[in-house]
């Protein structure tokens, strides 16, 4: 039987909490909540790679939490990107 598909196309999702949860086990109360799914395996890996740029560029999320819209979040992915790419080069 071939695997189904429940994701038609590669997204991400972002959310901001207001309001800090705490959560079993974790020291830091959590206000960042990232989400990808993948239509595929070579794009979630994808995916993957580009969240985990995105955290070593912004280890604390302050940059992220400074972003006002979605394109200002996107800019910051592509800042992460290109960082990630010169430090590869």
């Amino acid at each position: 039987m071939p695997p189904r598909r429940w994701c038609d196309e590669t997204g991400f999702a972002l959310t901001v909490l207001e309001t800090p949860v705490f959560f079993e086990d974790v020291d830091e109360p959590v206000d960042v909540l990232i989400t990808l799914a993948g239509k595929d395996s070579e794009e979630h890996i994808e995916g993957t790679m580009q969240v985990a740029n995105l955290i070593e560029f912004d280890e604390d999320f302050s940059k992220l939490r400074a972003c006002k819209t979605p394109q200002e979040v996107a800019n910051l992915i592509d800042m992460a990107l290109a960082q990630a790419k010169a430090e590869a080069a």
